[in-house]
Protein backbone atom coordinates (compact mmCIF):
# COMPACT_ATOMS: atom_id res chain seq x y z
CA UNK A 1 0.00 0.00 0.00
CA UNK A 2 1.33 3.46 -0.75
CA UNK A 3 4.02 2.40 -3.20
CA UNK A 4 5.48 -0.10 -0.82
CA UNK A 5 5.53 -3.30 -3.13
CA UNK A 6 7.71 -5.26 -0.15
CA UNK A 7 6.30 -8.54 0.86
CA UNK A 8 5.49 -8.80 4.55
CA UNK A 9 7.31 -10.94 6.54
CA UNK A 10 5.49 -13.11 8.95
CA UNK A 11 6.07 -12.97 12.53
CA UNK A 12 8.09 -15.22 14.64
CA UNK A 13 6.61 -16.17 18.08
CA UNK A 14 9.45 -14.62 19.66
CA UNK A 15 8.60 -11.30 18.11
CA UNK A 16 5.62 -10.58 19.94
CA UNK A 17 5.76 -7.41 21.52
CA UNK A 18 4.53 -7.61 24.64
CA UNK A 19 4.92 -3.87 27.16
CA UNK A 20 6.08 -5.36 30.18
CA UNK A 21 9.16 -6.82 29.13
CA UNK A 22 7.96 -10.79 28.55
CA UNK A 23 8.90 -10.44 25.01
CA UNK A 24 11.40 -13.92 24.63
CA UNK A 25 10.28 -14.41 28.39
CA UNK A 26 12.19 -18.14 29.27
CA UNK A 27 9.78 -20.39 31.74
CA UNK A 28 11.84 -23.63 33.13
CA UNK A 29 10.68 -26.72 33.46
CA UNK A 30 12.14 -30.30 32.96
CA UNK A 31 11.66 -30.07 29.34
CA UNK A 32 13.67 -27.56 29.21
CA UNK A 33 13.28 -23.75 28.33
CA UNK A 34 9.89 -22.77 27.35
CA UNK A 35 9.59 -19.44 25.10
CA UNK A 36 6.15 -17.51 25.51
CA UNK A 37 5.28 -18.25 22.20
CA UNK A 38 1.49 -16.22 22.42
CA UNK A 39 0.33 -13.17 24.50
CA UNK A 40 -2.99 -12.29 25.72
CA UNK A 41 -2.59 -8.58 26.82
CA UNK A 42 -4.20 -6.30 29.53
CA UNK A 43 -6.69 -5.00 26.96
CA UNK A 44 -8.03 -8.12 26.00
CA UNK A 45 -10.85 -9.84 26.59
CA UNK A 46 -11.09 -13.72 25.25
CA UNK A 47 -13.85 -15.85 25.82
CA UNK A 48 -14.26 -19.92 24.06
CA UNK A 49 -11.60 -22.63 23.92
CA UNK A 50 -8.02 -21.92 24.00
CA UNK A 51 -5.09 -24.77 22.92
CA UNK A 52 -1.65 -24.43 22.47
CA UNK A 53 1.49 -26.57 22.44
CA UNK A 54 4.08 -24.21 23.77
CA UNK A 55 3.52 -21.55 26.20
CA UNK A 56 0.95 -18.24 26.53
CA UNK A 57 0.84 -15.57 28.96
CA UNK A 58 -2.32 -14.14 29.64
CA UNK A 59 -2.65 -10.94 31.34
CA UNK A 60 -5.91 -9.74 30.37
CA UNK A 61 -9.48 -11.81 30.71
CA UNK A 62 -10.16 -15.14 29.82
CA UNK A 63 -13.22 -16.98 30.07
CA UNK A 64 -13.53 -20.83 28.68
CA UNK A 65 -11.30 -23.86 28.60
CA UNK A 66 -7.58 -23.55 28.33
CA UNK A 67 -6.13 -26.91 27.10
CA UNK A 68 -2.27 -27.63 27.05
CA UNK A 69 0.65 -29.95 27.09
CA UNK A 70 3.04 -26.50 27.70
CA UNK A 71 2.68 -24.18 30.27
CA UNK A 72 0.44 -21.30 30.98
CA UNK A 73 1.45 -17.76 32.63
CA UNK A 74 -1.60 -16.05 34.83
CA UNK A 75 0.23 -12.73 34.47
CA UNK A 76 -0.43 -10.06 37.26
CA UNK A 77 -3.67 -8.27 37.06
CA UNK A 78 -5.24 -11.15 34.82
CA UNK A 79 -8.59 -12.47 35.51
CA UNK A 80 -9.15 -16.39 34.61
CA UNK A 81 -12.56 -18.18 34.56
CA UNK A 82 -11.62 -21.24 33.24
CA UNK A 83 -11.16 -25.06 33.54
CA UNK A 84 -7.31 -25.44 32.52
CA UNK A 85 -5.55 -28.47 32.07
CA UNK A 86 -1.84 -27.64 30.93
CA UNK A 87 1.63 -29.20 32.18
CA UNK A 88 2.83 -26.38 33.99
CA UNK A 89 0.79 -23.50 35.52
CA UNK A 90 2.16 -20.32 36.90
CA UNK A 91 -0.29 -17.91 38.46
CA UNK A 92 0.30 -14.18 39.78
CA UNK A 93 -3.57 -12.93 38.43
CA UNK A 94 -7.01 -14.09 39.23
CA UNK A 95 -8.13 -17.81 38.44
CA UNK A 96 -11.98 -19.62 39.24
CA UNK A 97 -12.52 -22.74 38.24
CA UNK A 98 -10.99 -26.20 38.05
CA UNK A 99 -7.04 -26.30 37.53
CA UNK A 100 -5.70 -29.83 36.21
CA UNK A 101 -1.18 -29.55 35.62
CA UNK A 102 0.10 -32.54 35.03
CA UNK A 103 3.70 -31.52 36.30
CA UNK A 104 3.46 -28.51 38.73
CA UNK A 105 1.29 -25.36 39.60
CA UNK A 106 3.12 -22.41 41.22
CA UNK A 107 1.32 -19.49 43.01
CA UNK A 108 2.82 -16.70 43.40
CA UNK A 109 2.88 -12.71 44.30
CA UNK A 110 -0.71 -11.56 45.02
CA UNK A 111 -1.77 -14.24 42.91
CA UNK A 112 -5.53 -15.67 43.35
CA UNK A 113 -7.00 -19.09 42.53
CA UNK A 114 -10.52 -19.71 43.88
CA UNK A 115 -11.61 -23.04 42.42
CA UNK A 116 -9.74 -27.03 43.01
CA UNK A 117 -6.18 -27.80 42.09
CA UNK A 118 -5.11 -31.54 40.70
CA UNK A 119 -1.53 -31.57 40.21
CA UNK A 120 1.80 -33.50 41.58
CA UNK A 121 3.77 -30.79 42.53
CA UNK A 122 2.19 -27.27 43.67
CA UNK A 123 4.15 -24.23 45.04
CA UNK A 124 2.91 -20.73 46.74
CA UNK A 125 3.60 -18.23 47.95
CA UNK A 126 2.57 -16.85 51.57
CA UNK A 127 1.25 -14.00 50.13
CA UNK A 128 -1.27 -16.01 47.68
CA UNK A 129 -5.11 -16.71 48.06
CA UNK A 130 -6.37 -20.21 47.96
CA UNK A 131 -9.85 -20.89 48.50
CA UNK A 132 -10.36 -24.80 47.16
CA UNK A 133 -8.89 -28.34 47.42
CA UNK A 134 -6.14 -29.65 46.30
CA UNK A 135 -5.50 -33.42 45.17
CA UNK A 136 -1.47 -34.06 44.36
CA UNK A 137 -1.66 -37.87 43.93
CA UNK A 138 0.52 -38.50 40.88
CA UNK A 139 -1.80 -41.36 39.58
CA UNK A 140 -4.28 -38.69 39.05
CA UNK A 141 -2.69 -37.29 36.22
CA UNK A 142 -1.44 -40.27 34.48
CA UNK A 143 -3.41 -41.91 32.10
CA UNK A 144 -3.15 -44.92 29.69
CA UNK A 145 -4.43 -45.12 26.16
CA UNK A 146 -6.06 -48.03 26.89
CA UNK A 147 -7.59 -47.12 30.27
CA UNK A 148 -6.13 -49.00 32.57
CA UNK A 149 -5.37 -46.45 35.17
CA UNK A 150 -9.29 -45.57 35.48
CA UNK A 151 -9.62 -49.88 36.04
CA UNK A 152 -6.86 -49.46 38.53
CA UNK A 153 -8.56 -46.62 40.57
CA UNK A 154 -11.62 -48.56 40.43
CA UNK A 155 -10.08 -51.50 41.77
CA UNK A 156 -8.13 -49.54 44.21
CA UNK A 157 -11.90 -48.11 45.46
CA UNK A 158 -13.33 -51.63 45.88
CA UNK A 159 -10.76 -52.91 48.14
CA UNK A 160 -10.95 -50.13 49.73
CA UNK A 161 -14.18 -50.51 50.63
CA UNK A 162 -14.31 -54.20 51.56
CA UNK A 163 -11.60 -52.71 53.88
CA UNK A 164 -13.75 -50.53 55.71
CA UNK A 165 -16.81 -53.15 55.51
CA UNK A 166 -14.42 -55.40 57.74
CA UNK A 167 -13.61 -52.90 60.16
CA UNK A 168 -17.26 -52.40 60.97
CA UNK A 169 -17.99 -55.56 60.91
CA UNK A 170 -15.25 -55.95 63.65
CA UNK A 171 -16.95 -53.22 65.57
CA UNK A 172 -20.22 -54.07 65.38
CA UNK A 173 -18.90 -57.71 66.50
CA UNK A 174 -17.54 -56.11 69.90
CA UNK A 175 -21.00 -54.07 70.73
Amino acid sequence: MFGNNREKEPMSPTSINTPQGHQGQKSSSSRGQDTITAYLGPDTSVEGTLRFEHSVLIEGKFKGEIESDGSLVIGEGAEVDAEIKSRIINIKGTVRGKIVASERVQIQGNGVVLGDITTPSISMDESVVFEGSCSMGRAANRRTSDGKQQQNQGQHDKNKKKDTDKIVDAVESVR
